[in-house]
């Protein structure tokens, strides 16, 4: 097999923004990317008056994930505050009875707004020590976890748990085939298993190389 190397994007570290509170239902965001570098967004939602409801702020930035924020059930607008007032720029939903979710977003500077992606941790099955693998390149992925292969189709997700070795350590691998059946590895490393965490793997497009591997460990409160 030939091997060709790709772009891959470090680590992104946990913040918690101001003004959550400690109840259900609860969100936590996965921001890929953004409109902007330190945007200041709004949690709202629109009510039938058509004002809006605040549930906090947020400084978003690329490769950034939040802390458990407090959202009702149903629509969460992303807003930024203009001297109008609050202008939705992307929306996810929380589905109802709901105890946590995961929302991860991108950014779509073409339209200028945000796209979401809602996952239920528990019923995917996304627990501690195990790694969420999300395809949203236009490619076929191939991944390793360990002694794990996972082929991970154009928009599909797969969770598994990877095995370590007697060092604690196992194998992280993330490429694909390109147009003349050459494996293109875009991610090769081996990584520190966590029993107390949760990985998530999110392979990208790309137009120079088909595919960027950003890796984000999640940690704290995962539940």
């Amino acid at each position: 097999m030939a091997f060709a190397p790709c772009l891959v994007a470090e680590p992104a570290s946990t913040a918690t923004p101001g003004g959550t509170r400690d109840s259900a239902p609860k969100v936590r965001l996965v921001f890929l990317s953004t409109l902007a570098q330190d945007e200041v967004l709004v949690l709202a939602s629109p009510g039938e008056d058509g004002k809006w409801t605040e549930h906090g702020e947020l400084k978003a930035r690329p490769s950034f994930i939040t802390d458990w924020l407090e959202v009702p059930a149903g629509e969460t607008h992303l807003t930024r505050r203009t001297p109008e007032g609050l202008v939705s720029k992307g929306k996810f939903n929380v589905p109802p009875r709901a105890r946590s979710v995961l929302a991860v977003i991108v950014a779509d500077p073409a339209a200028e707004n945000y796209r979401s992606k809602v996952i239920d941790p528990a019923k995917q099955g996304f627990a501690r020590g195990s790694t969420l693998v999300m395809n949203l390149s236009k490619n076929s992925a191939l991944v390793v976890l360990g002694g794990t292969r996972l082929t991970v189709e154009p928009a599909a997700t797969k969770v598994s748990k990877a095995t370590p070795e007697a060092n604690g350590m196992y194998r992280m691998l993330a490429g694909y085939k390109d147009k003349d059946d050459k494996l293109v590895v875009c991610y090769d490393r081996y990584v520190s298993s966590d029993s107390k965490a949760r990985e998530f793997l999110f392979l990208l497009p790309d137009e120079n190389t088909g595919l960027r591997v950003l890796s984000l460990p999640e940690f704290g409160d995962v539940d």
